[in-house]
């Protein structure tokens, strides 16, 4: 019987290259399909197919033909070769080859119809299922995916694929939020294949997700885990270091900072990058700081700025230095680092942290008069309102101590003033009124605590400006008055510590009216139901000594016996717990930030404000350069409140986190996200941005980073709706883009247009605008110096000068200077 020529072959075989009548061993053809050598594997088994073959030999070499068209993205050719092949032996090849060029070609749909038709018997069940898997995953159906995998793992477990097919097992469980079902999957892959590079990877992972789950018992485990994978010298290094990195992060939330700050030591030692080895230093610093470990902790700041010296990054580390002086409380050092960080710094926003830390340091001191100068500096610079509400409250509390009584009325009045509906404005409306009482404005001062009152009746600042009014009737000596306010404070304010101080003078008075029966009930009252206030220790003891002028002294003695007691803290809402934790944010209290922010995660995770806290934990421990953590949390955002209005907020952050660990590849994909997720929101531009500023890091290794990262910045500058001051940086940028591509004259170009923008614009320039400017014209200038066109040079730092602008000192110098130079011959 003849054999059957499919008609796609005899197709082929008009095309084919003259056939010579040499055949070639199926090992040959297979050797040459591995070194993927397509065309030499296509013209082999032509040439042997030129010869007569068996039935199942033809089989065998079609499957390999069908391989080396897929090898050269001829998706369509292999499917048909494929389908007219089936009468073949070993049909079931047949058709999961097929399926394999249908998925090539994405075609997903038929892939599935496809296997649906191969016997369940076959030896290609196993390649099957894996490949409906990958379907199913390019389709984004989770439960299919889930399924296929699964199967494969409940019928070949022993194959040469199941430990990535658990890996893609659990990646689908943990994609479709089943953690519990994930950590089975990966404590499966790590009982069978432990020694396995996918299982150094599942360490890592699994890792991450018993922290994430937040149980003493996960912790414990997750502990081992990161310890094996970081102690494994044939793991891959960069999984070491995350390891250890993941391991100071955990151990550091136990209070365990000696170990954590170990940790970090190790990641350090596996680390090349000197940048990222300088963050490694200043977090273990950090670490060891909260250790108490000071000594050894200072020298690593140091060491951290020169282990990269000309990178932004060291005074960013000199920045923390100060903060970490103003912590431990060398307040002298903390002072003058906070200054010489000043002296340098370029960030606005490092500025007036520095600002504000400089002022705390001055406080502490007792140079009341130079901290309220830091404060009002850093006020006047900050655009975020908490921070800048924040600091004009604490220069007027400097102003205050310094009794200079007339500026702090004016500090806290113009917050009472600006911003009324403020968290801070009724204490400023207060604190206005104690600024009013030390300069002798009695009576102003007086109708400013009725204000409070009238004005935030809920706020505790309410009570106290009551209290204040009634302490004014004492100090006139109007008791009668007194007696009857406080009365009324008791029955108003339901506030405990209130109402403890208003019974509690009420006492006092009657007890100055030798009133004892009236009094100690008070005291009684006062020390019976408040026994936490402030006022309960006085109270018991008047209360005992009330006892005392009646005769009954053993009873004044037990009082007298008991008169010290303990007085527990209080626990708030979630509302309040949220300011809390912004209160200590603008502090720069990162810590106590992200540990209130997480407090209200964990006891109340279906709060309206839990993605808040979750977001702002995760700025709080960006603040900490605890970028890997911080990133973790970002990723439970994403995944536990996909609908949050944070969403761009988050993956933007994850940009920045990302930036800040030098994984710059993965920060571009967040800032893709981030722009993905609203591409018209003002914060997708500044992501644009972000994104150009990681190609352009990029080009430092991999010089064709450049031109995408001009490319960015272009796409950046073009749109319409984006702000001056970022068109200003963008333009500036790729400037800098065409320099590092060795086009001066193009740089030079946008560097003198990004000054005529500037120049040209209507309004004042913000301080973004400025500085962007700033920098071009410098740029554009020196540009000019080093080619001797000294007049093109001048009149550029004349338009310095002209703008105003700070470095309007440092244009006249320059041209004071070129004005200097000898006459060129």
């Amino acid at each position: 019987m003849k054999q059957r020529i499919p008609m796609f072959f005899i197709g082929l075989l008009l095309f084919a290259p003259a056939l010579l009548a040499q055949t070639f061993s199926r090992n040959a053809i297979e050797s040459a399909l591995e070194d993927e050598l397509f065309p030499l594997v296509e013209e082999q088994v032509w040439n042997t197919l030129s010869v007569r073959q068996t039935a199942e030999e033809t089989a065998n070499l079609t499957l390999l033909l069908i391989r080396a068209l897929l090898g050269q993205e001829r998706f369509d050719e292999a499917e048909i070769l494929a389908d007219e092949s089936m009468h073949l032996p070993g049909q079931d090849a047949f058709i999961y080859w097929k399926a394999r060029a249908l998925f090539a070609a994405g075609k997903f749909k038929p892939v599935f119809q496809t296997l649906e038709t191969l016997p369940k018997t076959s030896d290609y069940t196993p390649a099957a299922l894996r490949l409906e898997g990958r379907t199913a995953i390019a389709i984004q159906d989770p439960k299919r995916t889930e399924k296929a995998f699964a199967l494969f793992e409940d019928r070949f477990p022993e194959h040469e694929e199941a430990a990535q097919n658990l890996f893609d097992l659990a990646d689908t469980q943990l994609a479709s939020g089943r953690v519990r079902f994930a950590a089975k999957t990966m404590h499966e892959l790590l009982k069978r294949f432990p020694d396995t590079v996918l299982a150094d990877s599942v360490r890592l992972l699994l890792a991450r997700e018993l922290i994430a789950g937040n149980g003493k018992k996960e912790k414990k485990e997750a502990a081992g885990l990161l310890e094996q994978l970081g102690t494994d010298e044939t793991a891959h290094a960069r999984l070491r270091i995350a390891a250890w990195v993941e391991l100071a992060a955990l151990e550091q939330r136990k209070d365990r900072s000696d170990i954590a700050a170990d940790a970090l030591l190790n990641a350090e030692n596996l680390t090349d990058q000197a940048a990222l080895r300088a963050r490694q230093k200043t977090a273990r610093a950090n670490l060891l700081l909260d250790d108490g470990k000071t000594k050894e902790a200072m020298p690593l700041f140091d060491e951290a700025i020169q282990a990269a010296p000309d990178d932004p990054l060291a005074a960013d580390i000199l920045l923390q230095k100060a903060e970490a002086l103003l912590k431990i409380k060398q307040f002298d050092a903390a002072e003058k680092a906070f200054q010489s960080y000043l002296n340098v710094t370029q960030n606005p926003d490092g500025e007036i942290r520095a600002l504000f830390g400089k002022g705390w340091s001055l406080w502490e001191q007792q140079r009341y008069e130079e901290a309220a100068t830091a404060f009002e500096n850093s006020a006047s610079k900050d655009s975020d309102a908490d921070r800048r509400i924040t600091a004009w409250v604490k220069a007027g509390d400097a102003r205050l101590a310094a009794k200079q009584a007339g500026i702090a009325a004016e500090n806290y009045h113009h917050v009472s003033e600006n911003n009324p509906e403020h968290s801070l404005a009724a204490r400023a409306l207060y604190q206005y009124s104690i600024a009013l009482l030390a300069a002798d404005k009695t009576q102003e001062a007086q109708h400013t605590f009725e204000k409070t009152e009238e004005q935030y009746p809920a706020s505790d600042f309410a009570a106290r400006a009551a209290i204040q009014r009634a302490e004014h009737l004492k100090q006139e000596k109007e008791w009668a008055l007194a007696l009857d306010e406080y009365r009324r404070i008791a029955n108003q304010y339901t506030n405990a510590t209130t109402q403890a101080t208003a019974i509690h003078q009420q006492g006092l008075i009657l007890f100055g009216f030798d009133r004892f029966d009236e009094a100690l009930e008070k005291f009684h009252l006062v020390s019976k139901t408040y026994p936490e206030s402030h006022v309960a220790p006085q109270a018991t003891y008047m209360h005992g000594f009330c006892r005392y002028l009646q005769g009954d002294i053993e009873t004044a003695l037990e009082i007298c016996r008991n008169f010290i007691s303990t007085y527990p803290d209080s626990l708030w809402t979630p509302e309040v717990h949220f300011w809390l934790g912004e209160h200590a944010y603008n502090q720069g209290n990162y810590t106590q930030a992200q540990a209130t922010f997480l407090d209200i995660l964990a006891r109340f995770p279906q709060n309206e404000l839990a993605d808040d806290a979750l977001f702002w934990a995760g700025h709080s421990l960006l603040k900490q350069d605890s970028f890997l953590e911080a990133f973790t949390l970002y990723g439970r955002l994403a995944k536990e409140y996909p609908e949050s209005e944070l969403l761009l907020n988050t993956r933007f952050a994850q940009g920045e986190a990302l930036s800040q660990l030098g994984e710059f590849s993965r920060a571009i994909l967040a800032y893709e996200e981030a722009i993905k997720t609203d591409s018209d929101h003002p914060l997708a531009d500044r992501a644009r941005g972000r994104l150009g500023d990681c190609l352009f890091t990029l080009g430092t290794t991999e010089t064709t980073r450049y031109q995408e990262a001009l490319e960015a910045y272009q796409a950046l500058y073009k749109r319409p709706n984006t702000p001056f001051a970022l068109k200003l940086q963008s333009l500036y940028k790729i400037a800098r883009c065409e320099e590092k591509m060795e086009l001066p004259e193009k740089a030079f170009a946008h560097y003198i247009e990004t000054v005529y923008m500037a120049t040209n614009h209507n309004a004042p320039l913000s301080p973004d605008a400025t500085l962007w400017f700033t920098r071009a014209a410098l740029e554009a200038a020196t540009q000019q110096e080093h080619k001797s066109q000294w007049q093109e040079a001048i009149n550029i730092y004349q338009r310095i000068i002209e703008a105003g602008v700070p470095a309007k000192d440092e244009a006249a110098k320059r041209i004071k200077k070129i004005k200097t130079l000898p006459p060129q011959s």
